[in-house]
């Protein structure tokens, strides 16, 4: 669909105007937040190591104003501050969702984490973060969604399946996205970043950093492909529509797209969610308005956007004969 290829096609363009693979410095406005991941990553505070990282991710530059092309040099930076407070369950979820594609995350980099070692294929960080879960009963749904994945990949079929389970019977789905954002803003404040339009960007330092850090959340399946194999699996089908009916829920577009590859879904629901991640993606082509992503971290992106299209007198469903194929 063409409206899918254009989502992921805008969200690999983080940080337009002037960047390319033979150019791997940051632009001049970037460098406060340069500066900022920098102090972010020598910083004592385990908390605020992670912080450094996935600003480090979501914008695609390097403490040193480097261009990251490869995540995996992430890898020992997650992982320090991750060594530092080993039992932390956002960062383990963050962790397990990291290394099924983003980070490169087997044996022997996960040695030494002061995780559980009776791992199924040994004493590497994948196993030993599935081990953790394994043994945590008061885990979201999302982490366990995410130990899915994990699962899969390790041929643990059993512990997918398990995990699986345990991701429609628990809630809340969609507050890690929610808490990511709402770290990234807070690795943020203070940072001063021009809301004048760079002539070649047609928007605003804050606007295209702020569209960074959301378009580093808004792909939520393509490294979910585990579950929504299992979900294809007509044993499942009860499991997968209570997932389904939490996802749509959760106040996440991310989510409710997933939900949609899950379960069948009726075409205006459809069409429906289509109509706002379109019209999230039109905002970022403009440039998010200051206090969108606050919203986005309190409220979720659902009601982000919603809020938008009510301030704009836009309406909150799509116009009869929409489809996203034939939006310009």
């Amino acid at each position: 669909m063409r409206q899918r290829a254009t989502l992921l096609l805008f969200l690999s363009l983080l940080l337009p105007g002037g960047l390319n693979a033979q150019d791997r410095s940051v632009p001049d406005w970037l460098q406060p937040v340069v500066t900022r991941i920098a102090a972010l990553q020598a910083s004592d505070v385990p908390a605020e190591r992670w912080q450094g990282a996935e600003l480090s991710l979501a914008l695609g530059v390097q403490a040193d104003g480097q261009r990251l092309t490869d995540a995996d040099a992430l890898t020992p930076v997650f992982l320090d501050a991750w060594q530092a407070a080993p039992a932390h369950r956002f960062h383990r979820h963050r962790l397990l969702r990291l290394c099924q594609g983003t980070l490169t995350c087997g044996d022997p980099v996960g040695r030494n984490l002061g995780l559980p070692t009776a791992a199924p294929t040994g004493a590497g960080l994948l196993p030993a973060l599935l081990e953790a879960q394994r043994a945590d009963d008061q885990d979201n749904g999302e982490g366990a969604w995410q130990a899915v994945q994990v699962a899969w990949r390790l041929e643990e079929v059993g512990m997918a399946t398990q995990q699986l389970r345990a991701a429609s019977a628990r809630q809340p789905f969609g507050d890690g996205t929610r808490r990511l954002l709402a770290m990234q803003l807070q690795a943020l404040a203070g940072v001063s970043l021009s809301d004048t339009p760079l002539e070649e960007a047609g928007r605003s330092p804050r606007q295209i950093v702020e569209d960074a850090l959301l378009g580093s959340l808004e792909e939520r399946t393509l490294w979910d492909f585990a579950g929504i194999a299992l979900c294809g699996q007509a044993q499942h089908s009860a499991t997968c529509r209570r997932l389904a009916t939490q996802m749509t829920a959760s106040g996440d577009l991310g989510l409710q797209e997933l939900a949609l590859r899950l379960v069948p879904a009726d075409p205006d629901a459809q069409r429906a969610l289509y109509w706002l991640q379109w019209q999230q993606l039109s905002a970022r082509r403009r440039g998010l308005p200051a206090g969108y992503l606050q919203r986005a971290a309190r409220e979720g992106t659902t009601a982000a956007i919603s809020r938008l299209l009510q301030e704009n007198g836009l309406p909150l469903t799509p116009p009869a004969g929409w489809s996203p194929d034939t939006a310009p």
